[in-house]
C-alpha cells in the first residue's frame, strides 16, 4: 500500500536507525523508527519509557530486543499495535522499555553441597542456559516518586522487578546474574502482563 510504504520512506529519512535480536539472534540488521522524548516528571517513565512509531513490515515482535544504532541503547519492544486503513497495516505503534542490565540465567541443578567451614547447605547452578540477557530492572516506586496514585497501580511497582523476554523461559527460583556481579533469585513471574516479556519479582540470592 502506498501510504505504508510512504510512511517507511519518512521514517528512513528522518528517523532512528535499529537492529532487531532475539537472544542473540540478529533478525533484522537495519530498520528505522520515530519515537516521542517523554516530558513527564514520573522518574520511570521519563528514564525508560519510549512510545515509537515502526514501519508496516517490521521484523520485530514483542519480547526482542532493538539497539540504536547510533547510541547503542537497547530497548525492550513491549507492545505492538497495527494502526490500520482500508483493512492494510500503515505502521505500528509501540512501546520500548529501556534495558539497564545485561546478565545471565542460570538454574538449580537439584544437587546441593555442605560448605566445610559453615556447614551451610549450598545450592548447585549448571552452566547459564542464557547470556547476555538485555532486561529493565527497577527498584520500587513508591511515594512522592509517583506523579499520580493512578499510576503506581497502573505500573504495580511494589517490589524488585526485572522485565525478561519471554523465549528465555525463565522459572521461580532460577538465578539472575547481572555482569555487574549481583546475584537475584526469581521469586515471582507475572506472564500475562505482557504477550512476550516475563515481569519477574527479584530478591537478593545467598543460594
Amino acid at each position: 500500500m502506498s501510504i505504508s510504504n510512504d510512511i517507511k520512506e519518512t521514517l528512513e529519512e528522518v528517523g532512528t536507525q535499529y537492529s532487531v535480536k532475539q537472544g542473540t539472534t540478529t533478525l533484522a540488521a537495519s530498520e528505522y523508527l520515530d519515537y516521542d522524548l517523554q516530558t513527564t516528571t514520573n522518574p520511570f517513565l521519563r528514564n525508560f519509557f519510549l512510545d515509537a512509531t515502526l514501519p508496516f513490515d517490521t521484523t520485530a515482535s514483542v519480547g526482542n530486543v532493538l539497539t540504536f544504532s547510533t547510541t547503542g541503547d537497547k530497548y525492550l519492544l513491549m507492545n505492538k499495535q497495527a494502526e490500520l486503513f482500508e483493512n492494510s497495516v500503515l505502521d505500528y505503534q509501540t512501546v520500548l522499555y529501556k534495558c539497564n542490565v545485561s546478565g545471565e540465567l542460570l538454574r538449580p541443578s537439584g544437587e546441593d553441597s555442605w560448605s566445610d567451614q559453615s556447614y551451610h547447605k549450598e545450592t548447585q547452578f549448571g552452566a547459564p542456559y542464557a547470556t547476555g540477557v538485555n532486561c529493565l530492572m527497577v527498584e520500587p516506586i513508591v511515594g512522592n516518586d509517583l506523579d499520580i496514585q493512578q499510576e503506581l497501580a497502573t505500573l504495580n511497582i511494589f517490589k524488585d522487578q526485572v522485565y525478561i523476554p519471554h523465549h528465555y523461559g525463565v522459572q521461580l527460583f532460577d538465578r539472575f546474574a547481572p555482569f555487574s556481579g549481583e546475584y537475584y533469585r526469581i521469586e515471582g513471574i507475572i506472564t500475562r502482563q505482557f504477550a512476550g516479556v516475563d515481569v519477574c519479582k527479584i530478591g537478593e540470592d545467598t543460594r
